[in-house]
């Protein structure tokens, strides 16, 4: 299986797949494709993993793309941003943002990660995250351009919510209220913010769903004006 990301504003990932070669995505994510590529839904580990996963963010149903004869494959992202490739070894899981989980080869197991009941319930991200496992490869869709980072051991990052993308699950999560009722209400940066703590590797984006979401809604909100 050989892939390749084009584009840059709106990129697409194109994928040419080998006899026996399997991928999944989410429904709706396939663009094009060519030769006899099988689609195949399904619930993956059943209908109590399902529910998890969609607690997770994560969609109910999983679309299985299989070659059956040499072909090529093309998923579009569904807003501006990038695609990441990320490698996900044994023994070393990568915990991801809500709905981050783009495509990821047949080795991949998406599994929901429940984070402590503090950041449940003040970081905005909600008790549960995403977490992959396996080996292989799996392409996540971050908002904006994403950054990686390593961490030292003990060495914390400080990220504005919105801004997490991914972290190896070596790395711990907590939350840390901003103070001053000031810098809360007018400095944009919420009542609290994401900490990182290494060593693993981090990722960030530069974007936010959410303040795209806002600024489509302003300049929508002009228009009928």
């Amino acid at each position: 299986m050989q892939w390749e990301i084009e584009g840059d504003i709106y990129p697409l990932l194109r994928i040419d797949m080998d006899p026996g070669d399997s991928i999944k995505c989410d429904a709706g994510a396939m663009a094009w494709l060519s030769g006899d590529i099988r689609l195949q839904t399904k619930m993956q580990g059943g209908v109590v993993k399902s529910i998890t996963r969609k607690m997770a963010g994560e969609t109910f149903f999983r679309n299985v793309y299989t070659a059956y004869n040499p072909g090529s494959i093309a998923f579009a992202t569904d807003f501006v941003g990038t695609i990441k490739p990320v490698e996900v070894r044994e023994g070393m899981g990568i915990v991801i943002q809500k709905s981050a989980l783009f495509v990821e080869d047949s080795n991949i197991i998406a599994k929901p990660f429940m984070t402590d009941v503090f950041t449940g319930l003040m970081g905005g991200e909600g008790f549960f995250l995403t977490e992959l496992r396996g080996n292989g490869i799996a392409f996540l869709e971050a908002v904006g351009r994403c950054y990686c980072y390593e961490l030292n051991p003990g060495q914390v990052m400080e990220v504005s919510t919105g801004n997490f993308f991914a972290m190896e699950r070596s790395c711990r999560m907590t939350v840390k209220v901003n103070k001053g009722v000031k810098n809360i209400l007018f400095g944009g940066e919420g009542l609290v913010n994401t900490i990182i703590t290494g060593p693993g590797r981090v990722w960030v984006q530069s974007g936010s769903l959410e303040r795209q979401i806002e600024a489509i809604k302003a300049q929508m909100d002009l228009l009928k004006k």
